[in-house]
This record gives C-alpha cells, structure tokens and sequence, in this order.
C-alpha cells in the first residue's frame, strides 16, 4: 500500500460532493480513493500508454534510419534549403 504524504485542498459543489459520496458508498471505498485512481487514470495511467503506443508504431513503419550523424545533417540540410 502506498504512503501519502501530501495534502491538497479542493472545493467541490454539493453536487459533486453527493455524488462522489454515493460512489464512494456503492464502491466501499473513499472520497479520497476514488480521486486519486480519477487522477492517475486521466493524468498518468493514460499518457503514458498513449506514448507507448505511440512508440510502438512508429517502431513497427520501418522506416530507412541512419548514424544518427548522418540523419542529423539531412534535417539540418532540409531546414536550410528553405
């Protein structure tokens, strides 16, 4: 289990309030806990896979690369032909 060692103030509408506190009571966990998996949901969990996938496919188009030497002078060539 993860240690929490930072706190964070935020201010919720009743609204939002009654809501999270019956998601809380169906889920049997707390409001606390279910920010947090919102938040690494949406802010960490899916970046990351969206640049993992992101990698992935530009690994898999096999596309002609060389000494990074070489490449380097073909875009600083390209950018100054402009």
């Amino acid at each position: 289990m993860a240690t929490f060692t930072s706190r964070i103030t935020i201010l919720l509408s009743p609204e939002e309030r009654k809501r999270l506190e019956e998601i809380s009571r169906q889920r049997r966990t707390s409001i606390a806990s279910l920010i947090r998996k919102a938040l690494h949901q949406i802010y960490i969990k899916e970046p990351l896979e969206a640049r993992e996938k992101a990698a992935e496919y530009l690994c898999s188009l096999e596309l002609p690369v060389e000494e990074w030497e070489k490449m380097e002078k073909k875009i600083i060539e390209g950018y100054l032909v402009d």
